[in-house]
This record gives structure tokens, C-alpha cells and sequence, in this order.
């Protein structure tokens, strides 16, 4: 045995802390181990930041991957935990009653009086009205007739007759202007208008 191998291991120094606990002395040096490499090793200062560069190379390609995967899996676990636990909940909120329903339409309808032409403007005029009086009289109006929706008002309703009589007279003067596209001045589909709001906050 010569003396370069039987140096004792306390007379060398140690390992850096951070690769040794993490790979075995083979990965880390491929040079045969013996106590003289040993001792060269650590003493030769561009051999060891070689080493340490390679280490640390080795330790980046080991843990990367599997750290952003246990990250990723982590960040999802905690959002479905998230949204189970933690969920905000919708405040209920009633659907609108008729008139309210009504009522925004007549403010829509308001807005594109100008705009619309006769025929657009007495379809969504009657297409508002029509839905209401069914709710608010428990009626089908929807496949009935211009005369068939006075004769109901007038037999199986509860309105007064000259109201019903102005219903009636609306009915008849939109279907010519619906279908026959009959003119109407702007101040004629105001009124129409107004009156419909007036029967739907009677």
C-alpha cells in the first residue's frame, strides 16, 4: 500500500454538502475513487467547479420537471377545492312579473319609435300588449283573431266597456298597417303607445 493511499480521511476536505447527501460518489466522479483521486480532486480547483457545474446540471434536469409537476397538480387541487368549498351564492332573484316585463319593453320600445317603421312598430306594440292581457285576464289571445280578441274582452273579461272598446279599436287599426302596410304619422304610434302603458299600469 503506498502512502498516498493510506491518508487518512480526516485530512481531507469535505464534500460539498449539497451533492453528496443527493448522488452517489459514482454519478458524481467517474474516476476510479481511491483516496489519491480523492485528494486530487478536492485540490484542484477548476476539476472541482467541473464537478459542481456537472452536479448541479444533473440535480436541475432531476428535480425540475417533477417540481413544476407536484406544483401544478398542487395549484389544481386547490382551485376545485376552491370552487367547491368556497363557491359564491347566487342571491335568488324572482323572475320579473308581467307588468315589470311589460313595462321594460314599452321603455325599449320608446326608444325606437323614430326609427321603426309602422308595421315593425305596431308587431312589438301588440307583441307587448297581447302576452299581458292573457296574464292579467286568463285568456288565450295568442291565435285569436282581431275580432275574436274584442269578443272575449267583452264577454270573459272584467274591463270596462269603453275600455275594451278602445282595445278593440287598436287591434283593427294595426292589422291594416301590419299587413296592408297602411301609413301611421309618428304622433298616431305615440299616442298608440302611451295608451298601452296607461292600460298596463291601470
Amino acid at each position: 500500500m503506498t502512502e498516498s493511499d493510506s491518508l487518512e480521511e480526516s485530512k481531507l476536505p469535505e464534500p460539498l454538502p449539497y451533492a453528496a447527501p443527493m448522488l452517489s460518489l459514482e454519478t458524481q466522479f467517474p474516476i476510479h475513487l481511491s483516496w489519491e483521486n480523492h485528494y486530487h480532486l478536492f485540490n484542484d480547483p477548476v476539476a472541482l467547479q467541473i464537478q459542481q457545474d456537472r452536479n448541479e446540471a444533473i440535480l436541475a434536469e432531476r428535480t425540475f420537471p417533477w417540481l413544476t409537476l407536484l406544483i401544478c397538480v398542487g395549484l389544481t387541487i386547490s382551485f376545485f377545492i376552491y370552487r367547491f368549498f368556497f363557491k359564491p351564492v347566487k342571491k335568488y332573484e324572482p323572475p320579473p312579473s308581467p307588468r315589470e316585463e311589460a313595462n321594460q319593453k314599452i321603455k325599449d320600445l320608446s326608444t325606437q319609435l323614430s326609427q321603426l317603421k309602422s308595421e315593425a312598430f305596431y308587431s312589438n306594440l301588440l307583441f307587448i300588449l297581447t302576452p299581458f292581457l292573457e296574464t292579467s285576464l286568463n285568456l288565450n289571445l295568442k291565435t285569436s283573431t282581431s275580432e275574436e280578441i274584442s269578443h272575449l274582452l267583452k264577454h270573459q273579461s272584467e274591463l270596462p266597456l269603453s275600455q275594451v272598446e278602445s282595445i278593440s279599436n287598436l287591434y283593427k287599426k294595426a292589422d291594416p298597417i301590419k299587413f296592408a302596410k297602411s301609413p301611421s304619422t309618428e304622433e298616431d304610434r305615440r299616442k298608440d303607445l302611451d295608451f298601452v302603458n296607461q292600460l298596463i299600469n291601470r
